[in-house]
């Protein structure tokens, strides 16, 4: 799916001038979890999806319980699914499960590696595929499992830390597991992409 290009207009010293850059990106992030403690057949998350997985969004109580399920009776607590859609299209597979925290935390740095040097890097918690962030141009290029989704870079950020803010405020409400830290890293981050965004407008 190809990027299109915004205009915008100024006058400058008396001049009409023309600054382009790619349309805003609409990046929508849910995360879910698993009700289960794990998932034996990948197949069916994907065809049953709502059987297995809970919004901590719209039931975040329901969540919590699950999260809990999962820490009294399996190895680990927080295993789930995070939805990543991108300009309506769902880029995240449905049995790419994961444990949420350290997604997210993964999430954060490789959001911080591309806001210093053009490039940031992640992983899920128990394969070797991963994810990537890239500088190209005026676009960023996050792939995921080989599959290169081209965006603009400053809205797709803010969907992303929308996302990350909305999982670490439920947990540290509901779950009550994640440190201050947390949502002092996200608060840093938004402040930063604020600062890039009020400077482009700027221009």
């Amino acid at each position: 799916m190809g990027q299109g290009r915004a205009s915008y207009t100024k006058v400058q010293r008396g001049r009409v001038t023309e600054t382009k850059w790619p349309v805003p990106s609409q990046l929508i992030v849910e995360t879910f979890v698993l009700r289960e403690t794990t998932i034996v057949d990948p197949g069916e998350l994907t065809a049953h999806p709502a059987t297995h997985l809970v919004s901590i969004a719209s039931e975040p109580r329901e969540a919590a319980r699950c999260w809990h399920h999962q820490q009294r009776t399996g190895k680990f607590a927080g295993e789930g699914w995070i939805s990543l859609e991108l300009n309506g299209q769902q880029i995240m597979p449905r049995e790419a499960w994961t444990h949420l925290a350290l997604f997210w935390q993964s999430m954060l740095d490789a959001v911080e590696g591309y806001l210093d040097t053009g490039t940031g890097r992640g992983d899920f918690s128990e394969e070797t595929a991963g994810f990537s962030l890239t500088r190209s141009g005026q676009l960023l290029i996050f792939e995921l499992r080989g599959q290169r989704y081209p965006a603009e870079p400053l809205s797709f950020l803010h969907g992303v830390l929308r996302g990350a803010n909305q999982f670490y405020r439920w947990a540290h409400e509901y779950v009550g597991t994640v440190p201050a830290a947390n949502l002092d890293y996200v608060t840093q981050l938004q402040a930063r992409l604020a600062a890039l965004t009020a400077a482009r407008n700027a221009r």
